[in-house]
C-alpha cells in the first residue's frame, strides 16, 4: 500500500513538474510578447486543467501555484500575480467538471462565472497594487482624442465635415466623449473579454483532450440551441435600475456600476439573440439570398443590429421563441401529412 502510494505520488511529481513548467512557459510568452497574450491566455490554462482533471482540484491548485511561481521568478512578480488571478481559477473549475465528467453545458456556465470573477478581482488588484487611476487614463484618452482631431485636420478631413456642417469643436467633443465612455465601461469590456476567453479555452482543451484520448463529456450543443439560465435577467435588470438610480440622484459610482453591468449581460444577452437568429434561418430554410441579406444588415447596421439581438435574446427568456418555432414546424407536418 505504500509502495502504491509512493509511486503514485513520484508520478504526480513529475507529471505535475512538466505541466506547470509548460503552463509558465505559455504564460511567459505572453508576459513577454504582449500580442501572443490573446492566444497564450488560452493555451496555458491546458496543462493545468489536465493536471486537475488527472488527479484532483488540491494537486491542480499547487501546480498553479509552482507555475506562477515561476512566471514571477522569470518576469514581473505582479504580471505573474494578475495573471493568476484573472484566470487562474477557470483552470480549477474546468479541470474539477471534467474529472467529475458534469455536463459541458454546466461546466460553461461555471467557466464563465468564474472568469467574470477573475476579471473583477483582477482590476481591483490593478488598483491596489499598481496604482492603477482612471482619471490617468481618461487624461490619456484625452490627448489620443486630440492626436485625432489633429490627424483629421492633416488629412483634410476636417475640412470635410466643417462642409457639412460639423465643426471642429464638435469633433473634439464626440472624441472626448467617446474616450470617457471607454474608460466608463472599461471594466465590463474585461470581463466580456475573460467571459470569450472562457468559451473559447472550454472548447480548446476539450479539443487538446480529445487528440490526447482522455475521456470528455459530450460536446456542446449546436450555438443555435444555447439557452441562458433565467437568472441572467435579474443581473440586467439590476444593471437597468443602478444605472436609472443612479442618474437620478446623481450617484455616479452606481449609475458607472450599473452601465457596466448592462454592457457585460448585455453582450451575454446578444449571443442569445444571435443563437435565435441561427436557428430562425435553420427553421424557416432561409435561401441563400435571405442569408446574405441578413450578414449584410448586421455588417452594415452593427449597432442597430446589437440592440436588436440583445433584446431578442432577453425577451428570448420570457417567449422561448426557438420552443414556438419547433411548435409550428411540427404542427406544418401534421397538416402536410
Amino acid at each position: 500500500m505504500f509502495e502504491v502510494e509512493k509511486r503514485n505520488r513520484s508520478h504526480y511529481i513529475a507529471e505535475g513538474a512538466i505541466m506547470s513548467s509548460v503552463a509558465a512557459l505559455l504564460g511567459l510568452l505572453g508576459i513577454y510578447f504582449p500580442p501572443l497574450s490573446i492566444v497564450t491566455n488560452l493555451v496555458w490554462l491546458v496543462p493545468l486543467i489536465i493536471i486537475t482533471m488527472r488527479w484532483d482540484i488540491k494537486r491542480g491548485l499547487m501546480s498553479l501555484l509552482i507555475s506562477g511561481l515561476l512566471m514571477g521568478v522569470l518576469s514581473s512578480p505582479v504580471d505573474a500575480l494578475l495573471l493568476l488571478v484573472e484566470y487562474g481559477g477557470l483552470a480549477l473549475v474546468y479541470g474539477y467538471s471534467f474529472q467529475k465528467m458534469h455536463k459541458l453545458e454546466k461546466t460553461l456556465l461555471r467557466g464563465i462565472l468564474t472568469a467574470a470573477l477573475g476579471s473583477i478581482l483582477m482590476i481591483a488588484l490593478s488598483i491596489g497594487i499598481l496604482g492603477f487611476n482612471p482619471s490617468d487614463l481618461l487624461a490619456e484618452m484625452q490627448n489620443a482624442s486630440m492626436s485625432t482631431v489633429s490627424f483629421y485636420e492633416e488629412t483634410g478631413m476636417m475640412a470635410r465635415f466643417e462642409e457639412q456642417g460639423i465643426s471642429r469643436e464638435q469633433v473634439m467633443d464626440i472624441a472626448e466623449r467617446v474616450g470617457a465612455t471607454m474608460v466608463l465601461i472599461l471594466p465590463s469590456i474585461m470581463v466580456v473579454l475573460a467571459m470569450i476567453t472562457a468559451i473559447v479555452s472550454l472548447m480548446v482543451t476539450r479539443g487538446v483532450l480529445s487528440r490526447l484520448k482522455i475521456p470528455v463529456p459530450q460536446k456542446l450543443p449546436p450555438f443555435r440551441e444555447w439557452k441562458l439560465d433565467f437568472r441572467f435577467v435579474y443581473g440586467f435588470i439590476a444593471g437597468l435600475l443602478a444605472f436609472l438610480a443612479g442618474d437620478y440622484w446623481q450617484l455616479s459610482m452606481l449609475s458607472t456600476l450599473g452601465i457596466n453591468l448592462l454592457v457585460a449581460f448585455g453582450f451575454i444577452f446578444s449571443l442569445q439573440g444571435l443563437a435565435v437568429l441561427i436557428s430562425l434561418f435553420t427553421g424557416f430554410k432561409a435561401k441563400p439570398f435571405v442569408r446574405i441579406f441578413m450578414v449584410a444588415l448586421l455588417v452594415l447596421y452593427a449597432q442597430v443590429m446589437i440592440y436588436l439581438l440583445l433584446f431578442v435574446g432577453l425577451f428570448d427568456e420570457f417567449f422561448d421563441y426557438r420552443k414556438r418555432l419547433r411548435k409550428k414546424g411540427d404542427k406544418d407536418e401534421g397538416h402536410s401529412e
